[in-house]
């Protein structure tokens, strides 16, 4: 999971779409098939001491929630029930795909043999998920540390930085224009 990167890229990647959409959904969109995923992974081999390839078909930390079905799962959802945090949420979900596969490309390798395509468009591939190459969290972790990965983080940091910024040259001009239009009306009084 590369958070800052998910949510920063994933904002600017959704912003075209995401206006009038609520915010919180779209971040929590943008990080929830890991959230998910690695939760169900990480819980399973944990209670039952198994590593990814003895744990049947949840093998791996990119199963249900980085599938295609699931997307298309919240987007009926947020259609039918005219939901705009729903549709938020199924954006912030679409950006979280599209950069994990993006990045398994840039990382190099057969992505439809066991990269995130295989989760993305299961069962269409088979009826598997990749499996994950490691055999816990700190693994895990230092499996992260790699060229494309620290990339996106300090991208993602960068364009959240950049939001950030904003959001407080915005609330500065804002408190300014508050405090001259509450003294021209004492003035005037």
């Amino acid at each position: 999971m590369f958070v800052l990167g998910h949510i920063g890229i994933g904002r600017k990647l959704a912003a075209p779409w995401a206006r009038g959409l609520p915010a919180l959904p779209l971040v929590l969109g943008t990080l929830l098939p890991d959230l998910l995923d690695k939760s169900l992974y990480y819980g399973l081999s944990w209670a039952r001491g198994l590593v990814a390839d003895e744990l049947g078909l949840i093998s791996g930390t990119r199963t249900i929630g980085h599938t295609g079905f699931f997307l298309l799962g919240l987007s009926t959802f947020a259609l039918l029930r005219r939901s705009r945090g729903g549709a938020a949420l199924a954006l912030g979900v679409a950006t979280h795909l599209f950069l994990d596969n993006l990045l398994d490309l840039m990382g190099g390798g057969n992505v439809f043999q066991n990269g995130a395509a295989v989760a993305l468009f299961f069962p269409v591939l088979g009826f598997r998920f990749p499996v994950t190459p490691h055999g816990g969290l700190g693994e895990h972790g230092r499996s992260l540390v790699r060229p494309e990965i620290i990339f996106s983080e300090i991208l993602g940091l960068i364009l959240l930085s950049g939001d950030l910024w904003k959001a407080i040259r915005l609330s500065g001009r804002s408190a300014r224009a508050l405090r001259r239009a509450k003294a021209g009306r004492s003035i005037g009084e």
